[in-house]
């Protein structure tokens, strides 16, 4: 990717804690968006027993540098994902009139700046209440979540994000929600592309609903091998959800133009 990853990170860090607005009834002094937050906390409904914004940050292990020597996307996007549920949270009333005005331009300005910076690496926002995810914006994968009942899409994109790696718990009973969602799809899938039907479902036995691991092959495997294991179930499941969408379509395809051509 042709993006600064580093300089995109300070523009963001310095827009969040830099003392731009203006502090109503001090003249000469200014806040930043940071402060509000840490003024607001209460109004944040993730904050668990956490009673301030540091004991958040502290508690979650929140530390950003103002200049760091080198920044990852992963990096990036975890600065973007933690600001952006804390500026979605700063209520639009109660703050002083002049302050107020700050705050809301301010905060209008670090959204959009973000908004730019995401689309430059390729995510977007998912909503995960009361979060808000930042996972690839992959079209394979907005398509699929598109296809599945509104209970399990948000786990589509789940599995994408970043905080799942390494998670193999995680990423188990996540594969255990689509699992449940194709069954009863298994007889149409087979009708039309039988070499995915049978290759899902065997790993979907072996590894996710009875997870054998008295199996030797199975049991000597790694984290990682198994990790890469799960990876390739769910691929599998977004091309057999995939297989199954197009032939709905081509289909009805076929039926139009059966109607067009008499």
């Amino acid at each position: 990717m042709k993006v600064d990853l580093l300089r995109e990170y300070c523009r963001l860090y310095q827009m969040f804690y830099g003392k731009t607005i203006p502090s109503e009834g001090f003249v000469g002094f200014s806040s930043s968006i940071r402060d509000y937050c840490v003024i607001n906390f209460e109004a944040i409904p993730f904050r668990g027993t956490c009673i301030s914004l540091d004991d958040f940050d502290e508690t979650h292990k929140y530390q950003f540098e103002e200049k760091p020597e080198s920044m990852d996307v992963d990096g990036l996007i975890s600065f973007c994902e933690y600001t952006l549920n804390l500026v979605v949270h700063i209520p639009p009333t109660g703050i002083p009139p002049l302050s107020g005005q700050g705050i809301i331009y301010s905060a209008k300005k670090y959204m959009e700046q973000m908004n730019k910076v995401l689309d430059l690496v390729g995510y977007k926002k998912v909503n995960d209440d009361p979060y808000i995810l930042l996972v690839p914006d992959s079209p394979t994968v907005n398509a699929v979540a598109e296809l599945t009942d509104a209970r399990v899409s948000h786990h589509v994109f789940e599995y994408h994000h970043r905080s799942m790696k390494g998670d193999l718990e995680g990423k188990l009973s996540i594969l255990k929600l689509l699992a449940d969602e194709i069954e009863p799809k298994r007889k149409d899938l087979k009708s039309i592309a039988s070499s995915v039907e049978n290759g899902l479902f065997q790993l979907l036995d072996k590894f996710v609903r009875h997870n054998n691991r008295e199996n030797p092959v199975i049991a000597s495997m790694s984290e990682q091998e198994l990790e890469a294991v799960y990876d390739d179930i769910y691929q599998m499941w977004l091309l057999a959800m995939l297989e199954l969408d197009i032939e709905g379509r081509k289909k009805r395809a076929r039926e139009l133009l059966g109607r067009i051509n008499g």
